[in-house]
């Protein structure tokens, strides 16, 4: 999210709500009346969407949302240069195709409140009720994961985000549409910070987003990474496509007229569409298969609808009467679902001319899953009021939420988001014929695991479609599997190396960890003890102190000697330990204790108190100054930031602040260098780079048609004076022209 001012601050009046002073200001300084007005016209467009509620005023809650979050974002403007407000009011119109509801309206309009306002938990809760509150968290801690931060903090905000969805799918939904709107904007970025923001769209939403079943903002989000990520592949495989698209429009219109007309003749009133492949779909086919653009003969193809499931296999035998279908490629998602609830007939038959030509059949209601998803099916519970809950179609996520909830190791956490979330899955049989699904390649060992704890722990072997099989077979779709148990079987620890599924793993170490108890726990006692030795603390009295009870509640666990049978096995690392202990020793320096006006080191501050404010990004060196915000510490800005300007003479939110002196710490840039392209160019500006003992983080380099070279490189620094040395070096340098550096959404040449 991005933080600035757009001009300066109105004198004005004050409103006081839930005890925060926002300041109210001139708008027309800031928004212009036309801009006003468009935003206006739009809101009342969305509110008409809304299905009205019983002695409920339609434009109450979302009003006052949309009021409340101009108030807040009042003064900040994207990088693209638009008001901020225009960001949360187009999420809002994206998702109020799939959850047409005031609240989810309300939290939409809301949802970066949080994050880059003064706003609080409490005070939404106050102003917009429980409902509202917790959906904008859900969003909020969302965001705050960041692709690269902490592993453990990652894996922990992973953990909230699903444990949210399973309690309220709007808070992904929400989440998606947000993304999607900020990979629809994202050129007004840096190319180094375009690829990062691809790279985690195409790794965690927009699998999440096929996995929900939302193929419309999954297909985007794929085509938008690969602009992003292969814009050199995305180009050729757009002018490819739009080169034949005319050529194929004739062929589909033909085609369309031929199903039509027999599926009427035949008494079925059926709707035809002719459609083509989203780019990055041809793009992984060509990866996949190893293939040229020139050997990929699915690119279109028809999709028909109909009314019934009866008409869809109906449908299926007239189009093979015409054409011969092709042998190997008939698929029933009707019969057989997807996970993700997608029902859908797939054929490909040789058509007209001799092409090959691609069919998907399914009903009305089919279709409506396929591009909406789990949003479908949304499901009402009366509790005093309508609240949100999953149905059916997503039992998976609230199976795996309930799961990971009580699993504590990062890795395996990390490991089931994999393979539970973003894996292909096999469907197997039980003798009785119940259809299970596995993830790909799960052994008979997960298949147990699936059917029934006590199954697994005794299972010895198994027999797969009647003959008997390994318990390291690779289970395959259309496999019937029946496992053999003994009373004297049970887990061992190279079944871990076997199985795929979290549940299986979950259970499996569950059972070693009872089984092996007393000697973990000994274990344990002696690897923790060993490392408070170190620290300099005697364990005996750590251990009865409320300090590690405070640790032992963060982690979630109630005994101590839970505690010590999980490091023993390897499921705490005692470096967990260890940190929460310093972190805990560096909170003993309470900043609320300093008397105001106090001048205080950077270093002074707990590093979970504060943060560098991303609007001016302080260096090193330059003239800082803390604000106290409610909820998230201390907001280190430069002194001159026009963000705040309006706290000047507030004693109690601003805190004078410096630097250390002599600091190692350094802080991590990034600037960018315009010149001239050359040979040589990025070893001479690289060369120069590490001759002031700066080190690079990473980089990006980006040649213009004109001749031109942007050269974009993250740094890490020790001060403001050796980053402007650094930019005079670079001038120097042959062709080089500019060198600037990014402050959150402005850009200041550094010579």
């Amino acid at each position: 999210m991005v933080e600035g001012s757009g001009g300066t601050t109105q004198e004005g009046t004050l409103l006081e709500e839930a005890g925060l002073t926002l300041r109210k200001e001139d708008r027309s300084q800031i928004i212009s009346p036309e801009e006003r007005q468009d935003l206006e016209n739009r809101l009342q467009i969305l509110l008409a969407r809304i299905p009205p509620e019983k002695d409920s005023p339609l434009e109450s809650l979302p009003r006052k949302a949309f009021e409340y979050a101009m108030q807040a974002h009042s003064g900040q403007w994207r990088v693209s240069g638009e008001p901020y407000i225009t960001h949360p009011l187009t999420v809002a119109e994206i998702v109020t195709d799939l959850v047409p509801d005031r609240e989810t309206l309300a939290a939409c309009l809301l949802h970066d409140v949080l994050e880059d306002t003064s706003v609080n938990a409490d005070m939404l809760r106050t102003e917009f009720g429980e409902e509202v509150a917790f959906l904008v968290e859900g969003v909020t801690n969302v965001s705050r994961i960041r692709f690269g931060m902490p592993h453990e903090k990652q894996v922990e905000n992973l953990r909230r985000l699903l444990v949210a969805t399973a309690k309220d799918l709007r808070v992904i939904l929400i989440k998606l549409c947000d993304r999607l709107h900020n990979m629809r904007t994202l050129e007004a970025l840096p190319t180094i910070k375009q690829r990062r923001i691809a790279q985690s769209t195409l790794d965690i939403f927009a699998p999440l987003a096929h996995r929900l079943g939302l193929e419309r903002i999954k297909n985007e989000l794929e085509d938008l990474c690969l602009y992003y990520l292969h814009p050199s592949i995305y180009r050729d495989i757009k002018h490819k496509v739009d080169e034949r698209l005319a050529a194929r429009l004739d062929y589909g219109r033909k085609v369309q007229n031929i199903v039509a007309d027999v599926l009427a003749t035949n008494g079925i009133d059926a709707e035809v569409e002719w459609r083509v492949k989203h780019f990055y779909s041809i793009f992984s086919k060509m990866q996949r298969d190893n293939k040229d653009f020139s050997e990929i003969y699915d690119l279109t193809g028809i999709r028909i609808l109909v009314g019934t499931v009866e008409q869809c296999y109906a449908s299926l035998g007239m189009l093979h009467g015409v054409w011969p279908p092709v042998e190997g490629r008939f698929k029933d998602y009707i019969s057989k679902p997807k996970p993700n609830d997608y029902r859908s007939l797939h054929t490909t038959v040789l058509g007209p001319e001799g092409r090959l030509l691609e069919v998907q059949i399914r009903t009305h209601q089919m279709h409506r899953v396929c591009e909406e998803g789990v949003a479908a099916h949304w499901r009402y519970k009366e509790r005093g009021r309508s609240s949100r809950k999953l149905g059916d179609d997503a039992v998976w996520l609230s199976q795996m939420s309930g799961l990971l909830q009580e699993t504590r190791d990062q890795d395996e956490w990390s490991y089931s988001i994999k393979t539970d979330l973003f894996t292909d899955e096999a469907y197997c049989y039980s003798p009785k014929g119940d259809i299970i699904r596995l993830p790909a390649g799960s052994c008979p060992i997960d298949f147990a695991y699936h059917i029934h704890t006590e199954l697994g722990d005794r299972c010895q072997g198994a027999r797969v479609n009647g003959r008997y099989v390994p318990l390291s077979y690779q289970l395959k779709t259309g496999d019937v599997v029946e496992i053999e148990t003994s009373k004297s079987a049970h887990p061992s620890p190279d079944w871990l190396g076997l199985v795929k599924s979290s549940r299986a793993r979950h259970k499996i170490r569950n059972y070693l960890i009872e089984a092996n108890r007393e000697q973990l726990i000994e274990q344990g006692r002696l690897m923790l003890g060993r490392e408070l030795h170190r620290l300099g603390v005697n364990p005996p009295t750590f251990f009865s102190s409320d300090a590690c009870m405070e640790i032992m509640e963060s982690l979630e666990i109630q005994h101590l000697d839970d505690l010590f049978a999980l490091i023993g096995f390897g499921r705490i690392a005692t470096k967990q330990v260890v940190m929460r202990i310093m972190k805990s020793r560096a909170r003993e320096k309470k900043v609320e204790k300093r008397p105001i006006g106090e001048t205080l080191k950077a270093t002074d501050i707990d590093d979970m108190l504060y943060r560098l404010a991303r609007c001016c990004q302080p260096v090193p060196g330059e003239s800082i100054v803390g604000l106290v915000t409610r909820g998230r510490g201390i907001s280190i800005h430069r002194e001159d930031c026009t963000n705040i300007i309006k706290f000047q003479g507030d004693r109690a939110r601003l805190i004078p602040i410096r630097w250390e002196e002599n600091g190692q710490a350094g802080s991590q840039v990034e600037i960018t260098v315009h010149a001239n392209d050359r040979q040589q160019l990025l070893a001479d500006i690289t060369s120069v780079i590490s001759s002031h003992a700066v080190d690079i983080r990473g980089s990006n380099t980006v040649s213009t048609d004109d001749s031109k070279a942007i050269l974009t490189f993250t740094i890490l620094i020790r001060d403001i004076k050796q980053l402007r040395r650094l930019a005079t070096s670079l001038m120097d340098i042959r062709g080089v022209t500019n060198v600037s550096q990014k402050r959150g959404s402005r850009t200041i040449r550094l010579t």
